[in-house]
């Protein structure tokens, strides 16, 4: 579970703005009667939580949700006893008094602490979906339908006069049936470079902030991707070779080149795109994303850049067996 200093502070300002409120209207109860506190009571509160955090985070596992619920009745819970607290301290109230009106009775500060709870927790409370097996896991695309595969050997003894050369055909429709759980079957070459791209983009969507982190070639195709939520990758693949076409197209204007990165800040989003040897790198997260995300794609980044070098170099100087794809 992912979390930073920011989230902290964003909790302990939701809590301070929850017990300083009320403090300052008790005892006035605005019209409204002392609850008695019951069971009843905090089953409403429970299921008031569900449908709060349901629409929020959209969870599709059962079993996080009660723990997301359990998780704001318990904060709610402590922020009452904090309530009754601070009220015997400042109206030298008995302590059992006190905690009883904070956490079951004064319905001013409770209504106040229930509607603030799920919305004051949300950056925690999305961690409990971050790895949620309900959930879609990361989607890989194959762009090619058939790869062929030639792999030439020579004989290392003396008695062999001439080479021999196999051509071996692979295409994916031929391996399909020997795993056919997994999301994609590609041939060998394919296989190492979705894993490398693979590791990139889940490193970049391990920051609780990414909605999607995904790599895209120079076509505007998906290659692979990670997503977090209902956000559509194949609908904002194609996004990032338009921004770099329509960038370049302005600073064209004055001879300034074509940019690497573009950083955007929208209403409620954060858009993030880099362009490469390989194709492009997009990251669609949250607007207030702390600088760690920044670290991670940079990382990511380089991840790639140094597989694509290898695979190349590796090409440029082949020796011994050789693959060509």
């Amino acid at each position: 579970m992912y979390l930073n200093a920011k989230i902290y502070q964003q909790i302990l300002l939701y809590s301070l703005a929850v017990l300083v409120l009320p403090l300052v209207l008790f005892p006035s109860r605005l019209g409204m009667d002392l609850a008695d506190g019951g069971i009843v009571n905090l089953l409403y509160e429970f299921v008031f939580y569900g449908f709060v955090i349901s629409f929020l985070n959209r969870p599709g596992n059962l079993i996080k949700l009660v723990q997301a619920c359990s998780v704001c009745l318990v904060y709610r819970l402590i922020l009452g006893g904090v309530f009754g607290l601070l009220t015997t301290v400042l109206y030298s109230m008995n302590l059992g008094i006190s905690l009883s009106l904070g956490m079951f009775s004064y319905l001013p500060t409770i209504l106040l602490q229930i509607a603030i709870a799920p919305f004051a927790l949300k950056p925690l409370l999305s961690q409990f979906y971050q790895d949620d097996p309900g959930r879609k896991r990361p989607m890989m695309v194959v762009t090619s339908m058939e790869e062929n595969v030639r792999v030439s050997t020579s004989s290392p003894t003396a008695e062999s006069v001439n080479p021999v050369s196999t051509d071996v055909p692979m295409s994916v429709s031929s391996q399909t049936d020997q795993a056919p759980s997994a999301s994609f079957t590609p041939g060998l070459e394919s296989v190492v470079r979705q894993d490398a791209f693979g590791r990139a983009v889940r490193y970049i969507g391990e920051h609780a902030s990414v909605h999607l982190a995904a790599i895209v070639d120079h076509e505007g195709l998906l290659l692979s991707s990670f997503k977090r939520g209902d956000i559509d990758s194949e609908e904002w693949a194609p996004l990032a070779l338009l921004f770099f076409e329509k960038s370049s197209e302005v600073l064209d204007r004055r001879s300034l080149g074509v940019p690497s990165r573009l950083d955007m800040l929208l209403d409620d989003r954060k858009l993030n795109i880099a362009r490469d040897t390989y194709g492009y790198m997009i990251v669609v997260s949250d607007r207030d994303a702390d600088e760690m995300l920044n670290i991670r794609i940079n990382q990511a980044l380089e991840m790639v850049r140094k597989y694509v070098s290898e695979r190349y170099s590796k090409e440029v100087n082949p020796s011994g067996e050789t693959i060509h794809v």
